[in-house]
């Protein structure tokens, strides 16, 4: 949630810092010639065939439900070192049948859910529950300031769905908002420890925690133990109400999706794309670990937790390495770990393999590209974090920043960055006080997210649902 004060604060070590970085950024990237861009070189293993319409990379693997790739970028800095970058590339992979899904739907029922946000949740019940395959099994739990077993879990037969539909049309509106107590109930109508099918909790609120436990940091450990134990946890906030931080807290620690509904209408579509995911789940509990050997790791661009992996959601990290002068090439950058369970070979996995930078320099676009869309998130949440302290110039001051470090690259990589730019261009203009609304704060957040965690068809419907809020509200 937004800081309250309107006491306006003076500009923080962690934004000035940043700012220093990004013009050091700009700077570097300046002087480098745009013939200097190369595509992604030759595969290593020509028995694996690039996806279509994108370079093929330096390195691929393919094997059970995960799919990676790793690309190398080598460019010089100014005390005579090199800059090697590491993109790698995650996605679901595998023919086999997608897993049975245990679904517990959490619905806020409090009073601020009176009306159209309540009919959107149980329409789009309704549509959830229609569309899960009959091995599936749902359950429905609502909350107020009590919390009440809508209907218990059980299989999507003819009966059981009759059931589900009649549970959902029996909810009323009352009371606060017990977030915990609902969430918690619905952890438990689940069965921990399950690896042959996909459990999970589904919370869906439009207000604050405000009765039984409300601290963060208790709430996302909660969220890790039931992961751990085979439970993931997905939420999603509607309209202005709702605290983003938590909600996104909870999903990130639960391994599952944060979803901001800026609208009542947008409850279906959102309940549709968590499901389509839920079918598309090739691994879970994915960890990437990554050292340094004969060069330092400096910096890690998107999120080492990354969870779940879908078929055609494709994930990126950038890892970057300070090469002194005279190791390269022939280089040991460093080594890299996968881990997690693999559903489509039916056990934990392990994968670890060892990072060599080809011996071609020069910028790479498929690298740049991604390392500036991780640069734009990790940006925009602290321009966020400036906005919330009321430092609006630092705010606006780290956008500018970062729209700098995107103009200096070469024509090819600013096409592939032109939605980003003019995303960042209407959050720059609604950073002041009258501007900065809990709906910018929000849409802002949830757009950082979305490019950590591959939701790029949601990123596309999450605009249209923005400018029909109106120009005030677009970020």
């Amino acid at each position: 949630m937004r800081n309250p004060s309107n006491k306006a604060r003076r500009r923080s070590p962690s934004t000035q810092a940043l700012l220093d970085s990004l013009a050091r950024e700009a700077e570097i990237d300046a002087a480098l010639e745009p013939h200097d861009e190369q595509a992604a070189g030759p595969a290593h293993d020509p028995g694996l065939m690039p996806a279509p319409d994108r370079p093929t990379p330096d390195e691929q693997s393919a094997e059970g439900g995960v799919r990676f790739a790793c690309r190398y970028e080598t460019t010089p800095r100014p005390d005579g070192g090199l800059t090697t970058r590491v993109l790698l590339e995650l996605e679901g992979a595998g023919v086999a049948a997608p897993r049975p899904v245990d679904l517990v739907l959490v619905v806020d029922r409090s009073g601020s859910m009176y009306g159209d946000r309540l009919e959107a949740a149980v329409a789009a019940g309704h549509h959830l529950i229609d569309g899960l395959g009959d091995d599936c099994r749902v359950g429905i739990v609502t909350y107020e300031s009590a919390v009440d077993v809508q209907a218990p879990m059980q299989r999507l037969t003819g009966a059981g769905r009759e059931a589900l539909h009649a549970a959902l049309e029996t909810i009323e509106v009352a009371g606060s908002t017990a977030l915990a107590d609902g969430w918690c109930t619905g952890r438990d109508q689940l069965q921990a420890g399950v690896t042959d099918r996909l459990c999970r909790v589904l919370l869906l609120s439009d207000g604050l925690a405000n009765e039984g436990e409300q601290r963060v940091e208790v709430l996302a450990a909660w969220c890790r133990d039931a992961r751990d134990r085979g439970i993931t946890t997905s939420t999603v906030g509607i309209g202005e109400g709702y605290d983003e931080d938590l909600l996104r807290i909870m999903a990130t620690a639960g391994s599952g999706n944060s979803w901001y509904v800026p609208s009542p209408d947008a409850v279906a579509p959102v309940l549709e794309e968590e499901r389509q995911s839920l079918t598309q789940i090739s691994a879970t509990g994915v960890r990437i670990h990554v050292e340094g050997r004969e060069a330092t790791l400096v910096r890690v661009l998107g999120s080492l937790e990354v969870g779940e992996l879908a078929r055609g959601v494709p994930r990126a990290l950038v890892f970057e390495f300070d090469v002194p002068a005279g190791q390269f090439p022939g280089l040991a950058l460093g080594e890299l770990l996968i881990e997690g369970y693999d559903l489509v070979l039916g056990g934990p996995f392990q994968r670890r393999r060892g990072l060599f930078p080809t011996a071609r320099r020069g910028t790479v676009a498929e690298v740049r590209v991604a390392r500036l869309e991780l640069t734009v998130a990790a940006v925009r949440d602290a321009a966020i974090a400036a906005a919330d302290a009321r430092d609006y110039e630092g705010a606006r001051a780290l956008i500018s920043s970062v729209l700098v470090l995107i103009t200096v690259q070469s024509r090819r990589v600013q096409a592939r960055l032109t939605d980003q730019v003019a995303a960042l261009r209407r959050l720059d203009a609604l950073l002041d006080v009258r501007g900065y609304t809990p709906s910018v704060r929000k849409e802002a957040l949830q757009r950082s997210e979305n490019l950590r965690t591959g939701k790029r068809r949601y990123e596309g419907a999450l605009d249209q649902w923005v400018r029909r809020q109106g120009p005030n509200t677009e970020c």
